[in-house]
């Protein structure tokens, strides 16, 4: 399924990549001799949109590469569609999913934002890699597919007080 425009990442400016590659590395290089580094992460968060904190910089290639970053860094965060189909929900999840064919490595993090931007359910894109413990309703060796998350996140109902 292709995604309307609304729901994909920008391809990102090469002068602004590396403009943002510079600023990272540059973040990296002050927080390693010690200085401070807070006018430089406020100013790219606030160039971003993100919200990052010194630990980001100096720890996030533990788990990720500066590339991806990098291209975090350079889309806009994802916001609410308020006319997004459960057919796109489900083509969102394919695209953040490593185990399946349509998975996009490069734009992980900004299927994951928008996929928790438009369903109800708090920290929904964690369902893509930690889905309940099957075990606990006798299920062994569940993996869900991008259906079954899309309806765990819709499922979602807040504890009403």
């Amino acid at each position: 399924m292709e995604l309307r425009a609304a729901l994909v990442p920008n391809e990102p400016d090469p002068e602004r990549r590396a403009e943002l590659k510079r600023r990272i590395l540059e973040i990296e290089k002050v927080l390693e001799r010690g200085e401070d580094a807070s006018a430089l992460i406020e100013a790219f968060n606030h160039d971003t949109g993100r919200s990052h904190d010194a630990r980001f910089f100096l720890e996030y290639w533990r788990s990720r590469d500066l590339e991806d970053v990098v291209d975090e860094a350079c889309q806009p965060r994802p916001g609410r569609v308020p006319d997004i189909t459960r057919a796109e929900l489900v083509e969102i999840v394919r695209r953040a999913m490593p185990t399946q064919p349509r998975f996009e490595p490069r734009y992980e993090s900004f299927y994951r934002e928008l996929f928790e931007a438009n369903v109800p359910r708090p920290h929904a894109a964690s369902l893509i890699h930690n889905p309940p413990d099957p075990r606990r309703h006798g299920i062994v060796d569940w993996a869900p597919s991008p259906e079954e998350v899309v309806e765990l996140a819709l499922a979602y109902r807040p504890i009403q007080l």
